[in-house]
């Protein structure tokens, strides 16, 4: 999917009067990001998943589920859940949807290995550095509001990491905000280390991770 078709979803999904509101929001920002790391061969056992819980590869279906879902929830969530259907729509689509015992989205995360490095390179090659032999990412995690907080997070990343292990990955790494105090403390205690500090810059709205 081309960019301009990347741009005229976003418009379409979020409507002309929040898309401004993101463009003016996203004029001028500077944040910083920790890239951490975590080697893949010895990990902990994880937790069982509450009776009737599972973790399933997204579908072309459950995006499209997502997106209408988005729009019963508040402003700050639906623009983040678009952007995730957005980055779905980009090319990374190793996406696993955690569900309830009733099927409905409880969380959301993304496990991105090497041959997706083009996808890297043609939509974000300034938010990525490509990835290097034998390292899977995980991104864009997205929890759902009923959701937050039953530590989510660190229970689906480790059974992402224990797939990545299995398939002959040997490090993850990640990206996280230098202020996401929550995040930086779940992969912490999931055994992640810092690798370096990066500076993000938002002018326009074109996000530039310096690496």
């Amino acid at each position: 999917m081309s960019k301009h078709v990347l741009r005229a979803y976003a418009l379409a999904k979020l409507g002309p009067h929040r898309a401004l509101r993101l463009a003016r929001r996203n004029l001028c920002a500077i944040n910083h990001y920790y890239i951490v790391e975590r080697p893949l061969a010895s990990l902990p056992n994880p937790r069982t998943l509450r009776n009737g819980y599972r973790l399933d590869p997204v579908t072309e279906d459950d995006i499209t589920a997502i997106t209408h879902f988005a729009d019963s929830l508040p402003r700050d969530d639906h623009r983040e859940l678009l952007a995730r259907a957005l980055f779905y729509k980009a090319g990374f689509q190793r996406c696993f949807f955690l569900r309830s015992p009733a099927g409905g989205p409880v969380f959301l995360q993304w496990l991105v290995t090497p041959p997706e490095n083009a996808v890297i390179r043609e939509h974000f090659p300034r938010r990525f550095a490509p990835l290097r032999d034998g390292e899977v990412m995980v991104e864009n995690a997205f929890c759902f509001p009923r959701h937050r907080g039953f530590g989510w997070l660190p229970a689906v990343t480790l059974r992402l990491m224990m797939l990545a292990r299995d398939e002959g990955f040997s490090q993850c790494i990640g990206y996280i905000r230098s202020d996401n105090i929550p995040s930086l403390n779940s992969f912490s205690a999931l055994g992640f280390r810092i690798r370096t500090r990066i500076l993000e810059t938002k002018i326009f709205g074109v996000v530039h991770r310096h690496f």
